[in-house]
C-alpha cells in the first residue's frame, strides 16, 4: 500500500507538472448560440432522439432510502446510490434488493457510475474509488490525492475526477499508464453542483451554476464547447454520442456536434438520469422510482432545429 501511494504522489506531480504546463496553451471559448459550431465536427445521419415513449415506473420500495444517483451496466441492471452510504441493485428481472457494502463502512458515497461492465462507488470520507463486482464491493479501492467532488470513469477505464479545490480535471488509468489534468474555466458549487460524463474521450460537465454544460476532448482539452442549458443536473449520453441533460427545463437533447437541441419532456425536471439498451432511467428523487421510456430514434438529424 505504501509503494502505491509513492506511485500515487508521483503521477499527482507530473499530472501538476502537465497542468501547469498545459496552461501556456489552454484557452477557453465561450460560445453563444450563433457561434456553436465552433468545434467543426462533420455532420453525419447519425440516429438522433426523436421523442420518449413511457414503458414502466419501478418504485423504490425500501424503507427510510433517499436516492442520489443512478447508472445502468451493460446487462440493464441499475444501480441507485443513496443516503451517502446505501446501494440498491434493481435486477433486469425488476427485482428490487439492497446490497450489503459493510466491508467499505464508514463511508461517504458521493457518486455512482459504470464502464459498462463494473461499477464504482466515490468515497470522499476514505478518498477512494471503490469497484463493485457480482453485487460485492472489493475491498481494494483506488486511492485518491485530495477530497473528491464528482467523478466518471469513461468505458476503456480511465477515471476522471473533480477534486475538492473545485476546479481541477484529474485523469488517470486503473493501472496509473495514463494520466493528465486541467482546470475548469471556474470553480464549481460543494454539494450537488452538477454532474461529469466521461465517454468516447470527451468530458462534459454540467455546471448548473453557470446554466451550461462544458464540453472538453481529453487529447484537445483547448477546445472547449459551452451549450447553455438551464440548471443541468445530470449527464447521459447513447451510443451515437447523443448527450441527454436533465435540467430545471426537463429532459433535453443535445446532438453529438452540438448544433441541434430539442426539449424531449418538460415533466422530469432536476432528475437523476441513465442510458442503456436504447432506454432512458429517470429517477425521480422526491417519489423515489424509476421511470423507464424508450427512446424513439429518427435516421436522420436534419430536423432537429438549430439553437
Amino acid at each position: 500500500m505504501k509503494r502505491y501511494s509513492r506511485r500515487l504522489r508521483k503521477t499527482g506531480l507530473k499530472a501538476k507538472v502537465l497542468l501547469s504546463n498545459g496552461l501556456a496553451f489552454l484557452f477557453f471559448i465561450s460560445c453563444t448560440k450563433e457561434s456553436i459550431n465552433i468545434i467543426n465536427i462533420e455532420n453525419t445521419d447519425l440516429p438522433s432522439p426523436l421523442d420518449l415513449l413511457y414503458e414502466s415506473s419501478i418504485v423504490l420500495d425500501v424503507k427510510q432510502f433517499s436516492p442520489e444517483k443512478i447508472i445502468c451496466d451493460i446487462k440493464g441492471n441499475i444501480y441507485i446510490s443513496g443516503n451517502r452510504r446505501r446501494l440498491i441493485l434493481v435486477k433486469d428481472n425488476r427485482e428490487v434488493e439492497e446490497m450489503n457494502i459493510q466491508e467499505i463502512y464508514p463511508c461517504e458515497i458521493l457518486d455512482i457510475d459504470t464502464d459498462g461492465f463494473d461499477i464504482f462507488l466515490l468515497d470522499r470520507m476514505n478518498r477512494k474509488i471503490w469497484t463493485v463486482k457480482r453485487e460485492k464491493v472489493l475491498e481494494k479501492g483506488f486511492a485518491l490525492e485530495s477530497r473528491p467532488l464528482f467523478f466518471s470513469v469513461s468505458e476503456n477505464g480511465l477515471f476522471t475526477v473533480i477534486y475538492s479545490n473545485r476546479r481541477e480535471f484529474y485523469i488517470f488509468s486503473r493501472t496509473e499508464k495514463r494520466f493528465s489534468g486541467f482546470l475548469l474555466e471556474e470553480g464549481v458549487m460543494e454539494g450537488d453542483g452538477g454532474a461529469i460524463l466521461f465517454r468516447k474521450n470527451s468530458i462534459y460537465f454540467a455546471n448548473k451554476k453557470k446554466d451550461r454544460v462544458e464540453f472538453s476532448h481529453l487529447y484537445n482539452p483547448s477546445k472547449r464547447l459551452f451549450l447553455d442549458v438551464k440548471s443541468p443536473s445530470s449527464l447521459a449520453i447513447d451510443r451515437w454520442e447523443n448527450l441527454f441533460v436533465a435540467s430545471q427545463e426537463g429532459i433535453v437533447f443535445i446532438t453529438k456536434d452540438g448544433k441541434g437541441k430539442r426539449l424531449l419532456s418538460k415533466e422530469m425536471q432536476m432528475a437523476k438520469i441513465s442510458i442503456s439498451k436504447e432506454k432512458i432511467y429517470i429517477l425521480n428523487l422526491e417519489e423515489k422510482k424509476i421511470d423507464v421510456f424508450k427512446i424513439i430514434y429518427t435516421s436522420t438529424d436534419s430536423n432537429i432545429p438549430e439553437w
